[in-house]
């Protein structure tokens, strides 16, 4: 590499830098105006064996007027495992965002308890990570799951093991009209593995009966047992539901009052997870949704006032009284929920938001009310947005770039996470962080 070649690489840097600069200092600006947010917070290692912790956080748009947002924070090196350790980091981020500890209502973690020694801290288990371990639970503790995964590993082993025999199988599937799918394998740390090896499975149990009925007479034995395979079929039905939940779970910001958690929630949600239980008491408090099937199935609005009575005091109990007045909440809830069963009826608790928020006058009337609604917008109940970022820190750090120092890292994928469309950058404000970044000399041309 030449001077003039790596003095252009430098050049490139330093302004990627200034990009990342402007983009932290604008989301730390919106993040203080919003009036509570949520941390989500998870660690992993990089393809160079480093221990990152990646943190997110949900907050409030518009000065905590809008939608709710979940954006990359900061990806930073940890030295060592220890909870001390990264309570210390987490605090020492919040201090240089400039916000007051006391306005982070929560934190989402995969299951880490670092953040308990903060008393008002709504602390949450995600809840895509609690239903994978609650069906990782569930195989290990009936003989007859571990044994459908052991056929299941022996298909993928058997018709994988030999190219010969991989060939042959593909033939066969081509020959029996059937699509040309590869057997899977099961991943017990990828959420949803076992539930797409139990339906590949089902779509090519034809041809894997064929084709061991010749070449592995033993195992088609084993798997011809109408026990099995009917094992075979109720699992992949089953992980099918599982997995569209658990899909459910992934997304962007998860509102747990939608009519696809409220389908599952009798059969499954009771059984596995009762963070769901909780989370749906709070928040369908601020439901519409619920108001009005509510007030079909009863003649008088009693259930409904008894109803919102024993969420609004579960909220206030686990909320508390460091972030709002319980006594002025319990003046203001019945009006407030006439309010939003006949302004918003049918409407889901974010659209709910976006129709109240709006109103200068209903910030007045139900100003306690409102702050409460706040808090619920920005607990998260999932921290599966770290798990994106994960993904993203092992697409910029691949094999070939394992040199790559945490803060240029950082750099990169807050570009990458939070980068607007380039026209809505402010390039003025960014040549000026780039030129005040060091003494730089200009040459008139």
């Amino acid at each position: 590499m030449t001077i003039q070649s790596y003095t252009n690489v430098m050049a490139g840097k330093e302004f990627a830098f200034s990009i990342s600069e402007y983009l932290y200092v604008s989301q730390k600006k919106e993040i203080q105006r919003s009036h509570f947010y949520n941390l989500m917070v998870a660690e992993s290692r990089d393809r160079g064996a480093e221990k990152h912790m990646v943190i997110y956080a949900s907050f409030l748009s518009n000065g905590g007027l809008g939608d709710c947002k979940i954006e990359f924070i900061i990806l930073i090196l940890v030295v060592d495992g220890f909870a001390q350790t990264k309570f210390d980091v987490i605090l020492k981020v919040v201090e240089e965002l400039g916000l007051n500890i006391q306005n982070m209502v929560g934190i989402a973690t995969d299951g880490d308890s670092s953040m308990l020694l903060v008393p008002h801290l709504i602390s949450t288990h995600c809840i895509a990570h609690t239903e994978s371990l609650a069906l990782l639970d569930a195989c290990k503790n009936f003989p007859c799951f571990s044994y459908i995964d052991k056929i299941a590993n022996r298909v993928y082993s058997w018709t994988h093991g030999s190219s010969v025999r991989h060939r042959n199988f593909q033939k066969l599937l081509e020959e029996m009209n059937l699509q040309a799918l590869e057997v899977l394998q099961i991943h017990d740390v990828r959420w949803l593995s076992r539930g797409k090896v139990m339906e590949r499975l089902v779509v090519l149990m034809p041809t894997i009966l064929t084709f061991w009925k010749i070449d592995a007479t033993c195992w088609y034995e084993k798997l011809r047992i109408f026990k099995v395979l009917f094992l075979i079929h109720f699992i992949a039905h089953v992980l099918h539901e599982l997995n569209e939940l658990n899909c459910h779970f992934q997304e962007e910001n998860v509102d747990m009052c939608s009519a696809k958690i409220n389908q599952v929630f009798h059969w499954i949600l009771v059984q596995v997870m009762s963070i769901v239980v909780k989370q749906q008491q709070k928040n369908l408090l601020f439901s519409a949704i619920f108001y009005s099937k509510e007030s079909k199935k009863s003649k008088t609005s009693r259930v409904r006032e008894s109803k919102v009575k024993e969420w609004l005091e579960k909220l206030i109990d686990r909320v508390g009284d460091s972030l709002i007045v319980p006594k002025s909440c319990r003046e203001e809830i019945f009006s407030f929920v006439d309010t939003l069963y006949y302004a918003c009826e049918g409407m889901s608790m974010k659209d709910s938001w976006k129709v109240l928020s709006s109103n200068i006058n209903w910030h007045s009337t139900y100003s306690i009310i409102l702050k409460l609604w706040q808090i619920v917008l920005v607990l998260a109940v999932s921290s599966v947005a770290c798990e994106r970022g994960f993904s993203k820190q092992n697409l910029i750090k691949t094999s070939m770039r394992q040199s790559l120092k945490v803060k240029t890292l950082d750099m990169l994928m807050r570009i990458s996470l939070n980068g607007p469309n380039l026209s809505e950058m402010d390039w003025v404000e960014i040549h000026k962080i780039w030129e005040l970044q060091k003494c730089r000399k200009f040459v008139d041309v």
